[in-house]
């Protein structure tokens, strides 16, 4: 049998907005990055290191701190970005992980999956497409959230995304967005028990979170 063709968000998205350019990226004819590309990665794995250090039961104010010191030691190319999107959202950041959002304290066992997680609580989510014919690959989409929780009953989940970047997101834009739809489909793909996935898009930068919901029956 043929393995399946990935594809993933990114990917589909670029398609979907531009046809070009995801032809370009995808022969090598322009770099699909660049400078905030890069401290947006630097800054996902500064969060990402401290998932595992609240899992192993961490107080939210030495997560706080673990944020604000490791913007401070970034990639020195990129660190006064790091540093200006992380440093002063440091506590919103450890709020949205260490809190459930009626403001009650979150359990390890609420963690789900994130990115940079092992084994079951990784962050990828795929789904395959099979083609029915041996000849024939497949398809297999996929992606990788940033955080995913249990929510306030068991039909419920929360999605925190982290957007270091300068983009003020609002209820709206996560509703349209391509990212979220897609994120919320491979979701609910794999907890068909799930009816309702909040999202929580994170802006330290602007050191607040927009909020919207994803109902699997509407």
């Amino acid at each position: 049998n043929q393995k399946p063709v990935v594809l993933s968000r990114s990917d589909l998205e670029r398609d979907d907005s531009c046809p070009f350019k995801a032809h370009a990226v995808e022969h090598d004819l322009v770099v699909d990055a660049g400078e905030l590309a890069d401290a947006g990665t630097e800054g996902h794995d500064i969060i990402s290191e401290a998932m595992p250090m609240f899992i192993a039961g961490m107080e939210e104010r030495e997560i706080r701190e673990h944020i604000a010191d490791y913007a401070m030691a970034a990639r020195t190319d990129v660190q006064q970005i790091v540093l200006d999107a992380l440093s002063r959202g440091a506590w919103l950041i450890a709020n949205e992980i260490c809190r459930r959002p009626d403001g009650s304290s979150k359990d390890p066992e609420d963690i789900m999956q994130f990115d940079g997680g092992k084994d079951r609580q990784s962050g990828q989510l795929a789904r395959d497409f099979l083609s029915g014919d041996e000849t024939t690959a497949g398809i297999r989409l996929t992606c990788e959230v940033d955080l995913l929780t249990t929510g306030y009953r068991e039909v419920e989940a929360v999605m925190h995304d982290w957007k270091t970047g300068f983009k003020e997101w609002d209820s709206d834009d996560i509703r349209k967005s391509f990212q979220f739809q897609f994120y919320s489909y491979l979701v609910f793909a794999e907890y068909p028990g799930l009816e309702r996935i909040q999202v929580r898009i994170v802006m330290p930068r602007w050191r607040y979170t927009a909020v919207t919901e994803f109902d699997k029956r509407r």
